[in-house]
């Protein structure tokens, strides 16, 4: 399709929003970016990458579970992923604790043990129905008003809890000890970081799905990281960065038929790589100079 002479047309179609189902996925889409790359933020400030990996992951069993309660009611699905996406937050905690195993192989033991068990769940539940494949791989392209609002009340939540928690979270993140000390409920921020997380992986996954969700949670803010120093721009940046990400792939996707949360991930991929290359041409001037 790339030598097809209709490309603009097809361009021409995300662009002006000419379908219904198109406004959806653009502004679901460029939501979800932009809420992932703001607490991607942290993920890569904290070194929580893995982390991230195995939450994106774990929650896949309670979501299942949360579907076959309350089929596609979003409380029932933000409810089950929270509860699995805890219960791997607190087993990866645990494990190195319990034994002489590091958090790195705790991670791993999670992500595969949840994930199996969310993938055979998701295999039992599709004897007798289709569509549900969705949460893994996502499908951009066919979400709703429903899932637009939201990622909406997502975003507002991250931001709105960002912007209250913004000083205690800047020194739980660079400073723990000292943030320890003088009083900054750590335990309890870190529990509605995990649940924010839990939330955002939950409403993506209808978009790029539970094996490609980690890439919006991690490659915006590690584009962001190349290109500031300081917190506050990482974040516009990073927002920016997964909202641009969101849109590039939605034209890639029409384009050429590709997956749509694939093609998102490689959009937010390329981004990574030009803010790499900037930065070593910016290191390598300043080492002439």
């Amino acid at each position: 399709m790339a030598d097809d002479p209709a490309w603009w047309a097809l361009t021409s179609d995300v662009l002006t929003l000419r379908y219904d189902f198109m406004r959806h996925s653009l502004i679901g889409t460029m939501l979800v970016g932009a809420a992932c790359g703001l607490l991607g933020c942290f993920i890569i400030l904290r070194r929580l990458a893995l982390f991230g990996d195995a939450l994106g992951h774990a929650v896949l069993p309670g979501v299942m579970l949360g579907y076959l309660w309350g089929g596609k009611a979003f409380f029932a699905i933000f409810a089950g992923a929270v509860v699995t996406g805890l219960m791997a937050a607190a087993l990866v905690g645990w494990i190195p604790r319990a034994s002489r195993h590091r958090s790195d192989t705790a991670i791993g033991i999670v992500f595969t043990g949840f994930f199996g068990a969310g993938v055979a769940l998701l295999s039992c539940y599709q004897m007798g129905t289709s569509g549900v494949t969705t949460f893994l791989f996502g499908r951009a392209l066919a979400i709703g008003p429903s899932e637009v609002v939201h990622a909406a009340w997502m975003l507002a939540g991250v931001v709105l809890f960002l912007t209250l928690a913004y000083r205690p979270m800047v020194w739980m993140t660079f400073d723990p000890v000292g943030a320890v000390a003088q009083g900054v409920p750590v335990g309890a921020l870190t529990g509605i970081l995990m649940v924010a997380l839990t939330g955002t992986v939950v409403v993506s996954l209808p978009i790029v799905g539970a094996v490609l969700v980690v890439a919006l949670l991690v490659i915006p803010g590690a584009t962001a990281y190349l290109l500031v120093d300081r917190l506050a721009p990482m974040f516009l940046i990073a927002a920016i960065v997964g909202a641009v990400s969101s849109l590039g792939g939605l034209l890639l996707s029409h384009m050429f038929a590709w997956a749509s949360g694939a093609a998102m991930v490689l959009a937010a991929a390329f981004c990574f790589v030009m803010a790499l290359m900037w930065n070593l041409s910016r290191r390598k001037y300043a080492c002439l100079g």
